[in-house]
């Protein structure tokens, strides 16, 4: 796809021995006029190597949001609907990453930047909020606000998985709305693979904290491709059951490896990437067949995980592990 990464420049940043080398070597595409990117041919030495994984992640996400609304810009009336909707995931992960703050009581991660035409919410006031409520509170009440009951369910189980989940439920909702107006059924499925993603993650991490399985119900995206029943034994059985328990879906193979690989443990960041491998791989293979709406939400989701690659290597970089680490992590 036009501007997008290709797997062997992905590959070389993956082989690129620190962060100074890693941007010298996005000089050469498309990232080469983003913010700090912009001059680094130029930079001192002293300066550049005290170029850190966070300037470059900042750029990382907003050349991913712009790649978004730019889209949304040029498309006809039904699609503009549908990629707006999409693109509000960025809103709703930015509230979710302001949630997990106040409820730990640390700093807020680097949040996607969204300019105010990107956005209806006031991030700033938010950070400045004193705690959790007050940050529900301040939320747009029909477009974004948890419901009464998951505040409930928070307050009683002292998990932001409930409000997680419950923002991700408003956010699809609205997304499979527009998208039923296009009437793409490979646009369909690869949302309801997403959702998948997004369930198996949030069910995976109920078992690691040990969250009430009670809860399970009420965290369940509706609109994905694997039955509740399912899901719901994940929650019930040990981290070894996983693979069988995803036997004939597109996540079993990939998933098992990874609990294999490291000894039946779970380390969640190793688990996301081999759920969205397969996820991945549909999305490749539905955009080289489609010239319409789906290769359209192709792009947008390829933008999105390129983003996430950058910042793993990145970040890898400078806390310098292994290539062997990015190779089981880095979509390709």
């Amino acid at each position: 796809m036009t501007h997008l990464l290709r797997p062997d420049e992905i590959q070389k940043l993956v082989n690129a021995d620190s962060v100074q080398r890693l941007a010298e070597q996005l000089m050469a595409t498309d990232y080469s006029s983003e913010g700090e990117l912009q001059g680094v041919a130029e930079m001192s030495r002293p300066r550049l190597e005290k170029l850190r994984a966070s300037e470059l992640e900042e750029v990382f996400l907003r050349k991913m949001v712009s790649r978004l609304f730019f889209i949304s810009s040029i498309s006809p009336v039904k699609v503009k609907e549908f990629v707006l909707a999409y693109s509000r995931r960025f809103e709703f992960e930015n509230i979710k990453r302001v949630i997990r703050a106040k409820h730990s009581g640390e700093k807020v991660e680097q949040l996607i930047p969204l300019t105010k035409e990107q956005t209806l919410v006031n991030f700033e006031a938010l950070l400045e909020a004193e705690d959790l409520a007050t940050v529900i509170k301040m939320l747009p009440e029909r477009r974004y606000a948890p419901s009464a009951e998951s505040l409930n369910l928070y307050n009683e189980y002292n998990t932001t998985l409930v409000l997680e989940s419950q923002l991700d439920k408003i956010y699809y909702r609205a997304v499979l709305l527009a998208a039923k107006k296009l009437k793409d059924r490979d646009v369909m499925r690869l949302i309801g693979m997403e959702i998948d993603v997004r369930n198996i993650l949030t069910l995976l991490t109920m078992n690691v904290r040990k969250v009430k399985p009670e809860l399970v119900e009420h965290l369940i995206i509706p609109g994905g491709t694997l039955r509740g029943g399912r899901l719901v034994s994940m929650v019930q059985t040990g981290i070894g059951e996983i693979q069988s328990l995803l036997e004939g879906t597109p996540f079993a193979r990939s998933v098992g490896g990874a609990v294999e690989a490291i000894g039946g443990e779970i380390e969640m960041y190793r688990v996301e990437a081999a759920l969205l491998a397969p996820f991945f791989e549909r999305v490749k293979s539905t955009v080289n067949k489609s010239l319409g709406i789906s290769y359209v939400m192709g792009y947008l989701i390829r933008s999105e995980i390129e983003a996430k690659n950058l910042i793993a290597i990145t970040m890898a970089k400078q806390l310098k592990l292994s290539v062997d680490i990015l190779q089981d992590i880095v979509l390709v």
